[in-house]
């Protein structure tokens, strides 16, 4: 119901050199963000698989940076910074250039650095569709989680951490989230 349409059209006509590399899937209902996602998989074309939600942004190097550490069959995964309304919280103790190779079975020792989110990740697009990954949508918390150990199962034993933080998660929704949580 938003003007998101109205804006993507205005960008494709400032940026006409864009068009080719933009594909518009219009006429979606809102059935959440986990059936978004899947709609963007079964469409994409690409060699990976990067997400940035609305609220957040990343730094201008986010993708290359992602890329230029890939191995095949990895996942890649970047530090990240968090910021509410309240403060910058800067997850984790560096931000370096320093890459660090985590073997998965280590994976949720780093649950500080947002192992559950596909924000700060880079996949393999050949994994997904070799294994026909998609995001549960019969849940609204802990979907993105799921998706992500799902990946793993799939990939080789090794996860490539940059300690960079190249993904700054705006995290004005917490109270939201929470009101979405189901009732124990």
């Amino acid at each position: 119901p938003d003007d998101s349409m109205d804006i993507l059209h205005y960008v494709l006509e400032e940026y006409p050199k864009r068009r080719e590399q933009i594909k518009i899937i219009e006429h979606e209902t809102n059935r959440g963000i986990s059936a978004v996602r899947n709609t963007g998989l079964k469409n994409a074309t690409g060699q990976y698989i990067i997400y940035c939600d609305s609220d957040d942004w990343v730094m201008e190097d986010y993708c290359s940076y992602m890329i230029e550490h890939v191995e095949d069959r990895h996942l890649v995964m970047c530090g990240f910074e968090e910021i509410s309304d309240e403060q910058v919280k800067f997850v984790g103790k560096e931000n370096t250039d320093k890459v660090e190779k985590i073997l998965k079975k280590d994976f949720l020792k780093y649950r500080e650095q947002g192992i559950g989110s596909p924000c700060n990740k880079l996949f393999e697009l050949k994994i997904i569709n070799e294994y026909n990954l998609t995001f549960p949508e019969d849940i609204c918390l802990g979907e993105d989680l799921v998706f992500v150990m799902k990946y793993l199962k799939y990939m080789s034993s090794t996860i490539i951490f940059l300690h960079r933080k190249l993904y700054i998660y705006q995290n004005q929704e917490a109270i939201t989230l929470s009101k979405r949580a189901p009732a124990v």
